[in-house]
């Protein structure tokens, strides 16, 4: 059953593109008037979020991206799960789901699904996994969760600094750390089409493990043992050819590591019952956790570098 609708509208912010969105979604108003179409002529993502709050016109937000599609029912889920577990918690700030990629249309879809589905894969965050039962969880990513208006406006928004990039994990540790509250709703799920292939792939992981250096930067409290594996995962990779004429030992922990991801791919293929993607599932893993270290690694040489510029331009401005 969808949601009725006088109650909600459909606000669409455009970041000021040069294809055909805009008239496709003039076309759409025309039957439709409950849809809006804001442009915004600044560059990102954060600050078009940021946008879409100010011009909404209802006590809730519910995000979602331009590559997913939602299930009819999918607002009725979220508002009902959301005043029903405000019930419990008043302090509660946000409600969402999970997404996951079209099954059945490619191997690569399949494979990712199968990947965001571990926690090798996920890294502990809710992208792509799939609980039992509703909970409280740390982060929902914005292409499926439910937001009250008037308490992500008071904590300040999104942050547009994050422009591109973990701008919602940013927010919602400020909002939990806060006390807030966000729950996660088992029947919300969103389809997610995004862009297939390892090119990309590298591209979108790279991007997120500087984004959460960025935030481990600005709020160190969010730091967590997970977040180290990628970069001791390259460490090994790095060590392993250096110490080889020397020390043939060097290889082991590489070794160890490449054995285990094997195994760890081929057990959650069989359990998925697509055996037949260990080879897909194991170079996803693979390169998620090279890209992600690189992204980690490269965010945190960068925050350095400007750090020793701006303190020897605080140095000429003393002198």
């Amino acid at each position: 059953m969808g949601y009725p609708k006088q109650d909600y509208e459909i606000l669409i912010v455009d970041n000021n593109s040069n294809d055909c969105t805009q008239g496709i979604v003039c076309q759409f108003q025309k039957g439709h008037p409950n849809i809006r179409l804001v442009i915004n002529y600044e560059r990102g993502i954060a600050c078009s979020r940021n946008i879409g709050i100010k011009h909404a016109s209802y006590p809730y937000v519910a995000f979602t991206d331009a590559d997913c599609q939602v299930p009819p029912e999918w607002l009725s889920v979220m508002v009902g799960g959301f005043e029903r577990h405000r019930e419990a918690y008043p302090e509660l700030v946000a409600a969402g789901g999970t997404n996951e990629a079209p099954s059945g249309v490619s191997s690569f879809y399949d494979s990712v699904n199968i990947v965001l589905k571990t926690l090798l894969g996920n890294r502990g965050s809710t992208q792509g996994r799939e609980f039992t039962q509703d909970r409280l969880v740390q982060h929902i990513p914005t292409l499926n969760i439910l937001y009250d208006k008037a308490m992500i406006i008071s904590a300040g928004g999104f942050d547009e600094t994050f422009r591109f990039v973990c701008e919602d994990p940013e927010l919602n540790h400020r909002l939990v750390t806060s006390n807030h509250k966000i729950v996660y709703l088992k029947d919300s799920k969103v389809s997610h089409r995004f862009r297939p292939g390892f090119i990309l792939w590298a591209k979108r992981t790279y991007s997120y493990g500087w984004g959460r250096t960025q935030i481990i930067l600005r709020h160190p409290d969010h730091f967590g043992l997970i977040y180290l594996l990628p970069p001791i995962i390259i460490l090994f990779w790095i060590s392993a050819p250096l110490f080889v004429f020397g020390n043939r030992g060097s290889w082991w922990p590489l070794a160890g590591y490449t054995l285990s991801l094997c195994l760890y791919a081929l057990f959650h293929c069989i359990h998925r019952g697509k055996w037949w993607l260990v080879g897909h599932v194991l170079s996803l893993y693979l390169l998620t956790h090279l890209c992600y270290a690189l992204g980690q690694i490269w965010s945190l040489i960068h925050f350095c570098f400007r750090r020793m510029i701006s303190y020897g331009a605080d140095r000429r401005k003393g002198w």
